[in-house]
């Protein structure tokens, strides 16, 4: 047997399947007696863990289709008698990074590598085809490549599959790709917002403007599939599925964990921190009757609402790829990793949820960027950005008219107000904190270049 999987989910029996389906052979095991009576033919069923890596090759390969924490510590417990040196174990789940480079620290004592795996595209990528985000050795990733790239969707012919250097690398970057999603989502639910309960527009009238966004610049995977939520109905009552749905959502913690690495790192990700607080605050209690519609001066035609919603939802998702990227170049340069983000980019335009159109543009402004130059400032998103921003301002503006919360959509605005020179109040803030601890400020240069 080529590979071993452990953990027959959702995730890991369609990996095992697609495993499979392209000529690797499985041996695969669940604790659970039905995961592992449920899980289909032609992939080989273990009934026992140390019968599952007896059953392997070596160097065994074991990758683990488990929640990260503490059930994760606990296989790899049983993992670690039954495997020898030159063995590998890749954790295929959401765990943190820093997680992931002590595990792989503890493991390497013994001569067993432990390596992260970023998964994307859900149940349909696993079981046809997923992003996959490695990172390890450069030795072991030209070892896993064969066997990874039989699972990884293609793009244009190529392996959705991006080989980065480093322990922890993989799992930062999946991090990364969440928050992106996050943010992505949040844009999407807030033009989603205005249309419903701004604009009152029908439920067919919604799915239309997001159909036609859907077939331009916004074509992506997940604006896809908001227009066939949008042809939903609730079975219950034969109304539109959306209406029978509870004004919440739950997190997992990838992207707050994105939030939090963007702090640490110095990084500036607001758009992608704003979607993190956004579900957040949809899990609180809240409270009706405060809120209060503005002036109602909203241009409603519909041409316009197309063109002007569409223009902003354009800005947030470019701001939102940018940040990301920044993210992970902050966190190739803190651990010393070697990411190339021009190849992730365009492993990411097939199999996984953040795929979408705008990753070419993305990917051309990546290569031309210099370092630690954001990629809403190089041609051709620079115009894109430029032409989008009169719409987002209204499109913020009509929110907050509406009274409904834009905490994506404002979030961009700033972002991009304050790459394109607009004055921050950081001098002030500046000044305070001398006065207040001696912190020292920069002073301006004069006219003839020196020091006021």
């Amino acid at each position: 047997m080529q590979i071993g999987l452990i953990g027959l989910g959702i995730i890991g029996r369609n990996l095992a399947l697609n495993f499979s389906d392209n000529g690797v052979a499985v041996i695969a095991w669940d604790r659970d007696s039905r995961s592992r009576a449920a899980c289909p033919s032609p992939v080989g069923v273990a009934e026992s863990l140390p019968e599952a890596i007896a059953r392997l090759d070596r160097p065994r390969r074991v990758l683990l289709c488990v929640p990260a924490g503490a059930a994760l510590d606990d296989l790899g417990a049983q993992l670690a008698p039954l495997l020898h040196p030159g063995d590998l174990v890749i954790d295929g789940g959401n765990s943190h990074y820093r997680d992931t480079i002590d595990r792989a620290r503890r493991f390497r004592q013994h001569g067993i590598e432990w390596i992260g795996l970023g998964i994307s595209g859900g149940e349909e990528g696993a079981r046809h085809g997923a992003a996959l985000m490695v990172g390890a050795t450069a030795a072991l990733l030209k070892e896993l490549e064969p066997v990874l790239t039989a699972a990884a969707a293609k793009a244009d012919g190529h392996p959705c599959l991006a080989l980065l250097h480093g322990d922890g690398a993989g799992h930062f970057v999946k991090t990364a790709h969440n928050g992106i999603e996050y943010a992505l989502m949040q844009t999407l639910a807030e033009i989603y917002l205005a249309l419903r309960h701004g604009f009152n527009l029908s439920g067919d009238n919604i799915r239309k403007q997001f159909a036609g966004w859907a077939a331009g610049p916004l074509s992506s995977y997940l604006a896809d599939l908001t227009v066939r939520i949008m042809d939903g109905k609730s079975p219950d009552a034969g109304l539109p599925m959306l209406d029978s749905i509870r004004d919440r959502a739950e997190q997992k913690g990838t992207g707050a964990w994105a939030a939090i690495a963007g702090m640490e790192l110095g990084t500036a990700i607001p758009t992608i921190a704003a979607a993190v607080g956004a579900r957040i605050v949809s899990t609180m209690p809240r409270e009706s009757g405060i809120r209060s519609n503005g002036s109602g001066t909203v241009v409603a035609d519909q041409t316009e609402i197309a063109r002007i919603w569409g223009k902003a939802a354009e800005c947030a998702f470019l701001a939102a790829y940018a940040q990301g990227f920044d993210l992970i170049a902050a966190g190739a340069k803190a651990f010393n990793w070697t990411i190339d983000p021009v190849a992730l980019a365009r492993s990411w335009r097939g199999g996984c949820i953040v795929r979408s159109a705008m990753l070419k543009s993305v990917s051309e402004s990546l290569a031309a960027a210099p370092a630690g130059r954001s990629i809403l400032l190089t041609r051709p998103l620079r115009k894109s950005i430029a032409d989008g921003l009169p719409s987002l301002r209204i499109a913020v503006r009509a929110l907050a008219e509406f009274g409904l919360p834009a905490p994506t959509l404002a979030a961009t605005l700033a972002y991009i107000d304050a790459l394109f020179g607009a004055p921050l109040g950081a001098n002030l803030i500046a000044l305070q904190r001398d006065q207040f601890g001696r912190h020292g400020v920069e002073r301006m240069p004069t006219s003839d270049g020196r020091k006021a």
